[in-house]
């Protein structure tokens, strides 16, 4: 039932040459031989020798432990400053870094180094010495221990690294992932709204949103016109209004409006509507646009004409809604505080930068298919544009959104299921129910505004809401539309103070992601400008509590290794020397400094030492072996 003693003892043995033989590999001395040489006689009476047999094998395994660990390469850290997009390194990279070499995954990987494998660093120091550009910039000066223990292998930081309240502030909170904030938002909402909240107000681009992507804002040179000159605030009741715009290129070289369509959330239009544009047209871009010269020619309503309508038939607190909407505002040149933007909104390619078309949303999620050869509305896509917004709230802030940990592929395995699931295919209308939907009949031919100028637009793309459910006013009356007394009560708030502001990234301070684990911080700083929590994970050693920057640095280096990140920071505040030999003095000082953190550190310790001036900032990395 058991092993066979003997084939138990052999194996045993084999096991043990092997050992012993990858230690005579490793150069080992002639007491390991003797062990080998001990292991084989004792294969002859083993039945004698058990216990000293378990005391050999014990032995050797502590020593080939022991050789196996003084082998060891350790971690390793790369530069990929391409990933950088040519700026240079600056507070955050430098943040980053320390965070993942402390913290690891579940935070920000840092773009600008590769350190592998992150839990391979034994300890990370931090160290930042405040100098004169003379000691960076040199003429023959050194630091001997720093140029000796990085090889003289540096890079140069941006200027702002000078700010040293700027980088410990960085240092000191970690930036909280995106999909966490999400993560977070989302379990927020659905505390303090029920199910199937409107997620209106939280989709709405802030300030900063549409500065970064170009959306137009007022000016006093009255370039740009607002669409209200008072607005009431947004709230979760606020009405949705889908735009979608077509241009011309005219010989100004810009692009210019010859189309504007907005639709209600009912799929209703608002405002439909051909535009004269004020230069002469050198391209319709009908392939686009569905725009030609015999559509544009007989045009009489300017862009004048349109700002009105849209100002005068708005609500107050009505939330535009489009595709890539910032080329739609800058076409009309007008700017609109609460705007929502599907192609942000819903993201399959998980790149955040690049949005997915219209045409491609609109056949994945509403498996309706745009923008081909049976022609071209821009009431379809400010239809298509308010389906898909309405879908997003109905599903909830994550759906559609691969950045925030949507699958795609199991969207895709759904709906593939319903379709097998379904009993029966839909039904199709009969000829008599085509001509109407939604008890209103669908118009094939122009229809004129009460003052008899035409409304809409000739369409040829079949079941589109502008032949459903066409505009009742043309732009010159929509214009004249007085306003209710609530909506003029309501009316409070100018456009700078009704923009969302900008969304401060979610920061944490560096503690609370140590709180559940054993590592510890020694921060060695001086004050900051901001409140650092009290936490019994980061012990506190201000310089300014020592006698000198000697004891500070010899009394310090001393507890390093008991610490997973050790932050140091020394300024230099004498005159600097002008004789080339005083500088060297002054140089081998700090030089000395620097040489306890490097002594104190333990082996595979990451160290980052800062060297910073006002004109001239340099950076060095390396992996203590």
């Amino acid at each position: 039932s058991g092993m066979d003693p003997g084939r138990k003892s052999r194996k045993f043995h084999n096991k043990l040459k092997k050992q012993i033989a990858e230690l005579l590999l490793g150069n080992q001395s002639e007491e390991i031989e003797e062990a080998l040489n001990n292991s084989v006689s004792s294969t002859e009476s083993h039945s004698n020798k058990r216990g000293s047999e378990s005391d050999m094998g014990q032995m050797v395994s502590r020593k080939l432990a022991a050789v196996r660990k003084e082998k060891q390469i350790g971690p390793e850290i790369f530069l990929t400053l391409n990933r950088l997009g040519g700026f240079m390194v600056s507070h955050q990279e430098i943040a980053d870094l320390v965070h993942y070499s402390l913290i690891g995954p579940a935070v920000r990987k840092p773009r600008w180094c590769n350190l592998r494998p992150w839990k391979g660093a034994s300890q990370t120091i931090l160290l930042r010495v405040n100098c004169p550009s003379r000691f960076i910039e040199t003429e023959g000066e050194a630091f001997p221990s720093v140029d000796n223990f990085f090889e003289r292998r540096w890079i140069k930081m941006d200027e702002e690294i000078h700010d040293r309240e700027e980088f410990w502030k960085n240092i000191l909170n970690v930036p909280v992932p995106l999909q966490q904030q999400i993560r977070e938002r989302m379990m927020k909402l659905e505390a303090s709204h029920p199910p199937r909240c409107d997620l209106k107000m939280d989709m709405m681009l802030s300030y900063a949103d549409m500065a970064d992507i170009g959306f137009p804002f007022p000016d006093d040179c009255e370039l740009i016109v607002a669409t209200q000159d008072k607005y009431a605030p947004v709230s979760a009741s606020s009405s949705l209004f889908a735009l979608d715009c077509e241009m011309c290129i005219t010989d100004s070289g810009m692009h210019e409006l010859t189309r504007v369509s907005i639709v209600r959330e009912d799929g209703s239009v608002l405002l439909d509507s051909l535009v004269k544009p004020t230069n002469r047209i050198t391209d319709y871009l009908t392939k686009y646009s569905g725009i030609t010269a015999d559509l544009i020619d007989p045009v009489t309503i300017t862009l004048k004409d349109v700002q009105n309508a849209i100002r005068a038939s708005l609500p107050p607190d009505a939330i535009l809604v489009g595709h890539s909407l910032e080329f739609d505002m800058r076409a009309l040149r007008m700017a609109h505080p609460y705007c929502l933007d599907i192609g942000s909104l819903y993201n399959i390619s998980g790149n955040s930068k690049k949005r997915t078309g219209l045409k491609t949303l609109s056949s994945i999620f509403l498996d309706t298919h745009i923008q081909d050869e049976s022609g071209h509305c821009s009431i379809v896509d400010a239809w298509m544009t308010m389906r898909l917004i309405r879908m997003k709230i109905e599903k909830g802030l994550l759906f559609g959104n691969v950045m925030y940990g949507w699958s795609y592929d199991e969207f895709i395995r759904d709906e593939e299921r319903k379709v097998k699931e379904e009993e029966e295919p839909p039904k199709k209308r009969k000829k008599s129910e085509e001509k109407k939907i939604n008890g209103k009949e669908r118009l094939s031919t122009l229809r004129l505004c009460s003052c008899g100028s035409p409304l809409g637009v000739v369409c040829i793309v079949e079941d589109c809401q502008c032949k459903i459910s066409p505009p009742s006013k043309c732009p010159l009356c929509l214009s004249k539309e007085e306003r209710t007394e609530e909506e003029k009560e309501r009316m409070t708030i100018d456009w700078c103070a009704s923009v969302k502001p900008k969304e401060i990234v979610s920061f944490r301070p560096l503690s609370f992601y140590l709180a559940e684990s054993k590592k510890n911080v020694m921060n060695g700083i001086e004050s900051v400008k901001m409140e650092v929590p009290k936490s019994d994970k980061m012990s506190f050693r201000p310089p300014s509590s020592f006698p000198s920057p000697s004891h500070f640095f010899s009394s310090t280096s001393m507890e390093i290794l008991e610490y997973a990140l050790s932050l140091f920071e020394y300024s230099y505040n004498d005159e600097v020397p002008t004789v080339k030999k005083e500088i060297q003095s002054e140089m081998d000082k700090i030089d000395e400094l620097i040489q306890h953190v490097l002594t104190g550190s333990a082996k595979f310790a990451l160290v980052v030492l800062i060297l910073s001036s006002e004109k001239t900032s340099i950076c060095y990395t390396k992996i203590k072996k």
